[in-house]
């Protein structure tokens, strides 16, 4: 036979937080049930997709699971989850970025039918463009960002050595010298 759930209903976010660190597994699911939908609406705004959006919220209360202990003011739990999920949703809507590029790059290298801007001719071009615009640092940084493997600006900037904050703005310097080139400036196909 079950046991009935406890009643919570004079326990405050914090109460909860510090029964479930001292192994309350009811009260949990208290905490779900009251901030159940922070971290999906903080992943929402981030993401395109529900199914992407409710992974990270299931991720984010893990990673609450794994590390309430450590959360130093826990009648602030709702916004320690919404800064947790959105967070990881940025994450991952960048690495997704960066895979779907991987993927459109592999899928233009294998399809000889795309669009004129697709060709051989225009891959060469972009080649050229890299080579004769790009310092070497440059091209590194642009390798790390396309590299198939999806890494975060952290990772980056440890395999890069340049500060988290310099590799977007690097990035929209990188983009703005290739469409700068005249042989992609005249098709306009890097965006």
């Amino acid at each position: 036979m079950r046991r009935p759930r406890p009643t919570y209903d004079s326990f405050s976010i914090a109460d909860l937080t510090r029964a479930f660190i001292d192994g309350d597994r009811d009260a949990l699911d208290e905490l779900m049930f009251r901030l159940g939908r922070v971290p999906y609406a903080a992943a929402l705004q981030h993401l395109n997709s529900m199914a992407d959006a409710e992974e990270v919220a299931q991720e984010t209360w893990l990673r609450f699971m794994q590390h309430a202990a450590e959360i130093r003011e826990p009648e602030r739990l709702a916004g320690w989850l919404w800064v947790t999920a959105a967070n990881e949703a940025r994450r991952r809507g960048k690495r997704d970025a960066r895979l779907r590029l991987v993927e459109r790059m592999e899928d233009v290298a294998a399809d000889e039918s795309e669009p004129a801007w697709a060709t051989s001719d225009f891959r060469e071009a972009v080649t050229r463009a890299v080579e004769a615009k790009l310092t070497d640092r440059e091209r590194d940084l642009l390798g790390l960002l396309i590299d198939s493997r999806g890494l975060d600006y952290r990772q980056i900037s440890a395999h890069a050595a340049r500060p988290v904050g310099a590799i977007g703005p690097t990035r929209a310097r990188i983009i703005r010298k290739l469409q700068s080139y005249p042989d992609i400036a005249a098709r306009g196909a890097i965006a």
